[in-house]
């Protein structure tokens, strides 16, 4: 039984000529002799043979942090400038004579699925990102409830007071996305008095994706392989009434990470699994005016979702 890592970024990405990286975190072996033999009825010269076994895994990594860093989970990213690859295998090699000392040796091989639970640490819950009432009166060349033309500043003088639309896009404390499950998600736009008096301000689009980065260190330098998994794109036009305004989301109000490759976080001296929630706003001065984006992003843990149980008889419940 082993775990292995394989690492390659290409020259474009590494900057002078390929970079590959084949390391063994570590492997054990085991002789075995067959415990039980089983003859077959329709062929008389055909044996199953049965070898138990079992292999412990190592609770950390060999590796020079201070700490103990954990197995990281199995995991295949690729991309056109990078790839890499932690799996984890049991392979058996049987051994049989065939003609006095001539022998043949079969080789079989497994890939087994190695899964981790994250640390929750103390992430924020919510991020908040603004859109300037000058951006929006620019681009439409409509007055939002401010004047347009205001009298140059004296030399020295602290900038003018400029308000601003504010989205906030908010989750559960800690922000954990379990995979399979949905997430409640909620998105608030903050407006000042000042630019509803204008009237006329439009939610016209939102969008949610979730970024993966993952991180693999080779020879001292950090390499990155970024992926993109979309979670919704909504269109309409909803108009703002209020300085507190949350958006009605529907059917989209839960996250639900489904992707296959979406593996849960994790952090060592050798790799890292890291995500964030990437949301974009789109914001127009009227029905007609030009949409303009307001983009925010929130770091979020990923995990599995907890193992099934069995309820127990009470029978079977010890003392």
């Amino acid at each position: 039984m082993r775990g292995r890592e394989t690492a390659r970024v290409s020259a474009e990405a590494n900057g002078s000529c390929p970079n590959q990286l084949k390391y063994t975190m570590f492997k054990q072996s085991r002789h075995l002799e067959a415990k039980q033999v089983t003859g077959s009825s329709a062929e008389p010269h055909e044996h199953t043979y049965h070898c138990p076994f079992e292999f412990e895994l190592p609770t950390s990594l060999p590796c020079a942090c201070a700490g103990p860093c954990a197995l990281p989970p199995s995991i295949h990213a690729d991309t056109p400038k990078a790839r890499v690859c932690i799996s984890y295998s049991i392979a058996a090699r049987v051994q049989r004579r065939v003609f006095h000392r001539i022998t043949r040796t079969t080789t079989a091989r497994r890939e087994i699925q190695l899964t981790s639970s994250p640390c929750i640490t103390a992430l924020p819950a919510s991020a908040i990102a603004s859109l300037p009432a000058e951006k929006l009166r620019r681009d439409s060349g409509i007055g939002i409830g401010i004047h347009d033309s205001t009298p140059a500043l004296p030399s020295g003088s602290l900038p003018r007071y400029s308000p601003s639309l504010r989205m906030e896009v908010i989750l559960p404390q800690a922000p954990v996305l379990t995979r399979g499950r949905g997430t409640p998600v909620r998105l608030v736009m903050h407006t000042p008095a000042e630019m509803l008096r204008g009237g006329g301000l439009y939610v016209r689009s939102v969008s949610m994706q979730l970024r993966m980065c993952v991180s693999v260190r080779m020879r001292n330098t950090w390499h990155h392989i970024v992926q993109s998994r979309r979670g919704c794109v909504i269109g309409g036009v909803v108009p703002i009434r209020a300085g507190h305004f949350e958006l009605e989301l529907g059917d989209w109000g839960s996250l639900i990470v489904v992707h296959p490759d979406c593996k849960p976080s994790f952090a060592s001296c050798l790799l890292n699994v890291t995500y964030s929630l990437e949301v974009a706003g789109g914001i127009s001065k009227g029905v007609d005016g030009q949409i303009q984006y307001v983009n925010t992003s929130l770091d979020v843990l990923v995990m599995d979702p907890p193992p099934l149980y069995e309820e127990m008889d009470s029978g079977e419940t010890g003392s």
